[in-house]
C-alpha cells in the first residue's frame, strides 16, 4: 500500500541523501561550492525538465507558479543547499549531516508555534534533546581546533541551511500543488543554479573551467546529480 512505499522512500532517501554528503565534501575539495551546486542543480534541473516535457508533455509553468516556484527555489536550493555544500569546506560530513538530519524537529517546532498545527508531545522533545546532544558532542570535539573560527562560520552556515529547509518545507506541505511536485523540482533546480552561476562569476575568480575538471570531481557530480538530487528529492 501506499504506507508501504512510503517506509521504502524513507529507506532509500536515508541511504541516498546520506552518501550525499561524503560526495559533496569530496567535491568542494577541488571545485568552488558555489560551482559545484550550480552544477548539480543545473544538470538535474535540465534531465527532469527535459523528461516530463518529453514524455508527459508538461507546459511550461505559468507565472503565478514561477513565483512559488522561485520561493522554493530560493529557500531549497539557492540557501538551504548551496549554503549546506559551501559549509562542507569548514566542518566534517558528520556534523553536516547531523544538523541537516535535525530539519524534521525544526518542521514541527515551525508548525507548533508558528502556525498552531501540531501538538508538540514527549517523543517529539526527547528527539529535539537526543539530537541537540548530538550536535552538542560533535561540537565539543572541535573546540580545540587550530581554526575555530571557520568551524563556527561552517557551522552557522549550516544552521541557516537547515532553517530555510525546514521553512521550504513546511511552505511546500501547506501550499496547494497546481503543478506535478518533481517537474516543479526540475524548475527550481534549474532557477537556483542560474542564480549560483552568477553569484559565482560575482564573486569569485576561481571557477574551475569544465576541461579542467578531473574525471574524479566528475565521478562526484554525477553520483550528486543522480542519488542526492534525482533520486532522492523524487522520493
Amino acid at each position: 500500500g501506499k504506507r508501504s512505499l512510503g517506509y521504502l522512500a524513507l529507506a532509500g532517501t536515508s541511504i541516498f541523501w546520506g552518501t550525499t554528503w561524503v560526495a559533496a565534501k569530496m567535491g568542494v575539495e577541488r571545485l568552488p561550492p558555489l560551482q559545484l551546486a550550480a552544477m548539480r542543480q543545473c544538470i538535474a534541473g535540465i534531465l527532469i525538465i527535459g523528461f516530463y516535457m518529453l514524455f508527459r508533455k508538461m507546459r511550461i509553468p505559468s507565472a503565478s507558479q514561477f513565483k512559488k516556484i522561485i520561493i522554493m527555489s530560493i529557500l531549497m536550493f539557492i540557501v538551504a543547499n548551496a549554503v549546506s555544500t559551501w559549509s562542507l569546506k569548514y566542518i566534517s560530513t558528520g556534523l553536516a549531516a547531523l544538523i541537516g538530519a535535525l530539519y524534521p524537529l525544526n518542521v514541527v517546532l515551525i508548525e507548533r508555534f508558528f502556525l498552531g498545527k501540531k501538538e508538540f508531545n514527549r517523543i517529539t522533545l526527547l528527539g529535539f534533546i537526543i539530537g541537540l546532544a548530538g550536535i552538542t558532542i560533535v561540537f565539543k570535539d572541535h573546540l580545540q581546533t587550530p581554526d575555530l573560527s571557520g568551524f563556527l562560520i561552517g557551522l552557522g552556515m549550516a544552521l541557516i541551511a537547515n532553517l530555510a529547509w525546514s521553512i521550504g518545507t513546511v511552505f511546500l506541505a501547506h501550499d496547494k500543488q497546481e503543478i506535478d511536485p518533481n517537474y516543479s523540482l526540475g524548475w527550481q533546480m534549474l532557477t537556483g543554479a542560474l542564480v549560483l552561476f552568477i553569484i559565482g562569476i560575482l564573486t569569485s575568480t576561481s571557477l574551475v573551467p569544465l576541461g579542467d575538471i578531473s574525471g574524479k570531481d566528475w565521478m562526484v557530480l554525477s553520483f550528486l546529480i543522480l542519488f542526492g538530487s534525482i533520486i532522492s528529492f523524487s522520493l
